[in-house]
């Protein structure tokens, strides 16, 4: 199963983030290195969503941390 639509629109969201961000003027040297880590954070939650979707039996006790 893929990503749904509202998923695929939080990806998108974060490279607007990204991007805006890069637009910034500069602060602090590990600022980007800060942001792109937790977009690729957000990322890797929003994606696993597909898996659990395809693999219930695997990610059983996922539905009852819910």
């Amino acid at each position: 199963m893929a990503l749904t639509f509202k998923e695929l629109s939080v990806i998108d969201d974060c490279a607007t983030i990204w991007n805006k961000f890069c637009e910034l003027e500069e602060m602090h040297p590990d600022d980007k290195k800060d942001v792109k880590d937790a977009i690729h954070t957000i990322e890797r939650i929003v994606m696993k969503r597909s898996a659990y979707r395809d693999h219930p039996d695997i990610f059983t006790e996922m539905k009852t941390i819910r």
